[in-house]
């Protein structure tokens, strides 16, 4: 659940997926196939006014392209160079009610001064697809390198272009990866 109390995506993504509907989206096009719902190269600032989760965002947020960067295969941010991360861009492929959403993420090993929590989610608008929180215990406690890896079941159409948002707050010096966001049609073998 969202700060808003919303539990899926809002009236206005209800609306443009009814308005995609409309438009001849039909059962009889092309097969679809496994596809990337994000672009890494397409991350962009989410400002303040826009964030979907303001109550998790410092006052002074310092985030530049040393912190949050294209890293191999993945989209890495490295919080001793970025506080706080809110990346967004335009969903790259539809959803329809039944895909699953397949993502893979991972954290290299988290440490921190003083105890804490970690925030890693993938929002759609204002929904909160998928998320994470881990506390971080104080040093000299770490928490070990994991990898997530989820397959979410999306009962809601949302059309190509929905935006995508990538949250992370995290106490500490840490890393950060997500490598993949890819839409699995409900049709696919």
């Amino acid at each position: 659940m969202d700060p808003t109390g919303s539990t899926g995506p809002s009236s206005a993504d209800s609306a443009a997926s009814a308005d995609a509907s409309s438009t001849g989206q039909d059962d009889t096009s092309e097969p679809r196939t496994r596809a990337s719902l994000v672009d890494h190269e397409a991350w962009q600032v989410l400002e303040a006014d826009d964030d979907p989760v303001p109550n998790h965002r410092p006052d002074d947020v310092d985030c530049g392209p040393a912190g949050a960067y294209i890293e191999g295969a993945g989209f890495e941010i490295d919080t001793g160079q970025c506080n706080y991360c809110t990346r967004w861009q335009p969903t790259q492929v539809e959803i329809r009610a039944g895909d699953t959403l397949a993502i893979e993420a991972f954290h290299e090993t988290l440490a921190s001064i003083e105890a804490g929590q970690a925030h890693m989610a993938l929002l759609l608008g204002t929904w909160p697809v998928w998320q994470e929180f881990i506390p971080i215990p104080a040093s000299p406690s770490v928490v070990d390198a994991a990898p997530f890896s989820e397959k979410i079941v999306v009962d809601a159409d949302i059309p190509a272009g929905t935006p995508v948002v990538l949250h992370l707050h995290n106490h500490g010096y840490n890393t950060w990866t997500l490598i993949h966001v890819e839409v699995i049609p409900a049709e696919a073998p």
